[in-house]
């Protein structure tokens, strides 16, 4: 995966598979501690939750979830509750349709054995690798607007990063 901000979504497309989306769930909650905190919200904030299964070519690689400010854009909750859009829209497009502008993210890249629940979703063996991201992803006014910790099938998805020396 190149060095640039896209979601997992544009990432797939760009690399000639088909991406679809099972949306498990979709919420309104107060956001816990650590994700308020991450979005440097004050406490008892309402953010959108996204539960969803990536898939490419009709094969799961990963699990993402999201927490999105709900009032990032025009009309952002309807937009970013609407689980048709969800299934077939990246959400950063959809972020971008609402007046959002992702723009940077701090990310940070490790591993995890797949957990029995993980390993029924994503159609691993228990144990098996995942990657596992967590992003904070602003807008161009530098305002955390999502956070996102996904599971990604190691076996089925890589990511590439070119360092240079500054």
């Amino acid at each position: 995966r190149p060095t640039r901000l896209a979601d997992l979504h544009d990432d797939l497309s760009g690399r000639g598979h088909t991406p679809t989306t099972d949306v498990l769930t979709v919420e309104t909650i107060t956001a816990p501690d650590d994700i308020a905190a991450e979005l440097g919200l004050r406490t008892r904030a309402e953010v959108i939750h996204l539960e969803r299964i990536r898939r490419a070519d009709g094969v799961p690689v990963a699990l993402m979830h999201n927490w999105v400010l709900a009032d990032v854009g025009d009309d952002s909750r309807a937009a970013l509750t609407d689980r048709d859009r969800l299934a077939v829209e990246s959400l950063y497009a959809i972020l971008r349709s609402v007046g959002a502008h992702p723009y940077r993210a701090r990310q940070r890249i490790g591993a995890v054995a797949a957990d029995t629940a993980m390993a029924k979703l994503l159609d691993v063996d228990r144990g098996a690798p995942l990657l596992t991201v967590h992003r904070v992803m602003s807008d161009d006014t530098g305002r955390p607007i999502e956070v996102g910790h996904h599971h990604i099938t190691a076996d089925r998805h890589t990511m590439q990063m070119t360092l240079i020396e500054t």
